[in-house]
């Protein structure tokens, strides 16, 4: 049994993860959900490098040859915000988000239970707001366009509705994948076990 600390439960989630693949417990919903939290780090990986080569190479041709790349900045930019956005889904796949434990409660306790059914509806409630001011505010700004490469603003904005969408899949795929998993393998979902007797 691994464990972290309980102020963060990252390293619990990966780890457990992992048991429950050594074990063939994982369900089909749930490694769709690995599959494309994986896709994702790649892909936000490939945009962290493109920022810091982007504004490396403005800094460099500003200072050293006295001329300034005017569209990087904008683009840098732009993945910055893509990067925020979609960072903050795969982060909440992973429950890599900062969690602050006021009680020390027993794994499996009814208590335990409510506190986590309440965090859980709290990132549901928003990412709906994600999605739905996100998409007013793409539609407001399509129509707007950035200063120096001139594509609307409303596909900067785009990433703020898909980080919705994105927590939405995760939410719906670790839930169904958990109550699958709870009928394969029965009291999985309790966290203990009846105590056994032994007659003299």
């Amino acid at each position: 049994r691994s464990s972290s600390h309980p102020s963060c439960g990252c390293n619990t989630n990966v780890s457990s993860m992992r048991a429950r693949e050594d074990l063939g417990l994982t369900t089909m919903p749930e490694r769709i959900g690995e599959f494309i939290a994986r896709a994702l780090e790649y892909l936000l990986a490939l945009t962290l490098v493109v920022i810091t080569l982007l504004v490396f190479a403005n800094v460099v041709t500003r200072y050293v040859l006295m001329y300034s790349i005017i569209w990087s900045e904008e683009v840098a930019r732009f993945a910055f915000i893509w990067l925020i956005f979609i960072g903050t889904a795969v982060a909440i796949k992973r429950k890599a988000h900062f969690q602050l434990s006021l009680f020390d409660l027993h794994e499996g306790s009814l208590a335990k239970r409510g506190t986590q059914a309440l965090g859980m509806l709290a990132v549901l409630t928003l990412s709906i707001v994600l999605v739905s001011q996100g998409m007013t505010l793409v539609g407001s700004t399509m129509r707007q366009s950035s200063p120096n490469i001139g594509i609307p603003m409303g596909y900067a904005y785009a990433a703020i509705p898909l980080s919705g969408v994105l927590i939405l899949v995760f939410l719906g795929l670790d839930l169904i994948g958990s109550l699958l998993r709870r009928r394969r393998v029965p009291g999985t979902g309790t966290g203990t076990s009846a105590p056994s007797t032994v007659k003299g």
